[in-house]
């Protein structure tokens, strides 16, 4: 399992929107190391299953 070094603060990666919380998909692939548009082809094949 890959190792997470980076100390990144909640309010940086969530923000609240009408009392949800959320994200986007370049903060996700910039905290993990990846790239933005594999995050967004992840994202599709999960919302296609789900």
């Amino acid at each position: 399992m890959q190792s997470i070094e980076k100390q990144t603060s909640f309010s940086e990666m969530v923000m609240a929107i009408q009392g949800q919380a959320f994200t986007t998909g370049q903060k996700i692939a910039g905290y993990f190391g990846k790239r933005h548009d594999d995050v967004l082809r992840k994202f599709v094949k999960h919302s296609e299953i789900a």
